[in-house]
């Protein structure tokens, strides 16, 4: 078995070998601040080294932003843990295509400086007109403390950690341009541009966000009416059945729609040129109507047509015609008729077309004949040169004329040459 008892140490050893316990406490006690003041420090450089503020255009994007409309930006400073004692902070934009028109500082936290500042007392004018000559907006902002503004250094002596507003900007946009940056002026590592200061000057700003705009020319707005007109049907005249009704339509832009307004109603529309609709007339009584063209663009302007009359004629009203009179000549050897065609009130009809037979059924004989009434009503015809004794009758088998219809009653008639 092995022997773990330790050995004794001769007195001597053990006395003169040990360092005594109050010596050690009093090492102790002396080196205690040192210690603290070390670790203090550390901390401090650690803070130091892991700060990492950022400054910040908001919103970093806007589309869409009309020529002459104004436009707001904010400008913010995150101190990414860090207590800092101001900022220096420059802005480049396109003064060709913005122009600075107001700048506003946020007291609550922060006292805003400017270029060229007197008396401690923020000019935004000063800015506004530095800015509108370099396109570039210039200021400096100290932490703020309004608890103790009556120190006699007006409360510059705070320090900030957070994040909060330093200013709220407002351009005006001047002409049109896609991706318009506004970038702060900052190069890392470099104290003569933007920064972030701590209490002792360091700079902290580690990062900064740029924002970017696009502004667009306004839309021209289209108060112009289109102009139309009726060419189909034309004024007072008379339609049936299908009708074709047709319109013409301009615009200073261009025309989307024709409408067809017949009696106050729309009937139908068309988009394209022709502008055209097949109407059935025969869905309206006969009579006077009218009809009118509203053309339309795409602003929503409407352009009304004068309103042309027309008549519509669908119902053909029956009106009778008939054989009043066939009467027969004999000159010489020639046999001629005459046949008279007169109105329902006995007055004669010109134009009809009669076709009539004779025969001689004595000698079987039979003449087809056909002509137009003279404007008296009566129209003839030589029936034969050389008459056949024998009896001749006559048979009217149409007359025709537009507008009228024949009763089909053909009158008494005879003629019998002398034996």
């Amino acid at each position: 078995m092995i022997n773990l008892t330790m050995p004794q140490m001769p007195e001597r050893f053990s006395r003169s070998g040990v360092i005594p316990i109050k010596l050690v406490i009093l090492l102790l006690l002396l080196a205690l601040p040192l210690l603290l003041l070390a670790l203090n420090s550390k901390t401090n450089l650690l803070g130091l080294a892991g700060a990492s503020a950022n400054l910040a255009v908001y919103p970093a994007t806007q589309a869409n932003v009309v020529v002459g409309d104004p436009v707001s930006f904010t400008v913010s400073l995150t101190t990414g843990g860090a207590s800092v004692r101001g900022a220096d902070v420059i802005i480049n934009y396109d003064k060709t295509k913005l122009a600075l028109v107001d700048i506003t500082p946020n007291d609550a936290s922060f006292k805003t400086f400017g270029p060229q500042t007197a008396g401690g007392v923020f000019d935004a004018s000063r800015v506004i007109s530095v800015a509108s000559q370099s396109g570039r907006i210039e200021f400096s902002s100290l932490a703020f403390d309004p608890s103790q503004s009556g120190n006699g250094q007006q409360g510059l002596t705070a320090l900030f950690n957070g994040t909060t507003t330093l200013v709220n900007l407002k351009f005006l946009a001047l002409s049109a341009g896609s991706n318009i940056p506004l970038t702060f002026g900052y190069t890392a590592s470099s104290t003569t541009d933007s920064n972030v200061a701590l209490d002792g000057g360091q700079d902290v700003l580690g990062s900064v966000t740029n924002a970017a705009i696009t502004i667009v020319n306004p839309t021209v707005q289209d108060s112009q009416a289109p102009t139309t007109a009726v060419t189909t049907p034309t004024a007072d005249q008379t339609v049936a059945g299908t009708v074709i009704l047709a319109a013409t339509a301009t615009d200073n832009v261009g025309v989307t729609k024709v409408e067809f307004v017949l009696d106050g109603a729309v009937r139908g529309s068309d988009t394209t040129s022709p502008y055209t609709l097949s109407w059935d007339s025969k869905t309206v009584s006969d009579g006077s109507h009218s009809v009118l063209t509203k053309a339309y663009d795409a602003a929503g302007n409407v352009g009304t047509s004068p309103a042309i009359s027309f008549k519509v004629v669908n119902t053909v009203v029956s009106k009778t015609m008939r054989v009043s009179q066939i009467v027969y000549e004999v000159r010489g050897q020639k046999l001629d008729d005459g046949v008279l065609v007169v109105d329902a009130a006995g007055k004669g009809l010109g134009g009809a077309l009669v076709s009539r037979t004779v025969t001689n059924e004595a000698q079987t004989l039979t003449y087809k004949l056909s002509s137009k009434t003279a404007t008296n009503g009566w129209t003839g015809s030589t029936i034969t040169k050389k008459a056949a004794p024998g009896c001749y009758s006559e048979k009217i088998t149409a007359v025709t004329l537009s507008g009228y219809t024949f009763d089909g009653v053909t009158p008494q008639n005879q003629y019998c040459t002398k034996r």
